[in-house]
């Protein structure tokens, strides 16, 4: 982990909840099926707002999980059907508790979605299912 991390989550009085080998494990069990694959939006440590919903690439090489303060996995995927049809929606909370479950991925729910935290701030914890 770079110094620069190390030292916000210092100053911050931040808690770890992952590590790699969890974050690859809910990487690797989300992919297994692109089908079932959600929407997620990220809290990135150095950012002041979360990101949008969007689909995520779940092979970290390309992202360095330390800097994920948290990520709400949308348990919905609405598919866009057109413009004067109502989006499809498909429920994949089943799929999505059952792959938390079996990694034992601590997560909480926040506005319906599940929160997978990378870290929380100490005296503040979450409610954790």
């Amino acid at each position: 982990m770079h110094r620069d991390i190390f030292k916000f989550i210092d100053e911050n009085n931040y808690v770890s909840v992952m590590n790699n080998t969890k974050w690859n494990k809910l990487g690797a069990a989300i992919e297994a099926d692109e089908d079932k694959e959600p929407c997620v939006r990220v809290k990135f440590l150095f950012e002041d707002e979360p990101t949008g919903y969007s689909l995520m690439d779940w092979n970290f090489e390309n992202h360095n999980c330390t800097l994920f303060e948290w990520i709400d996995i949308d348990p919905i995927k609405k598919i866009r059907i057109g413009g004067l049809v109502p989006d499809k929606e498909i429920d994949l909370s089943t799929h999505v508790l059952e792959i938390l479950s079996q990694n034992n991925i601590p997560y909480s729910i926040e506005n319906g979605m599940y929160r997978v935290w990378g870290y929380y701030a100490s005296g503040n914890v979450p409610v954790f299912v």
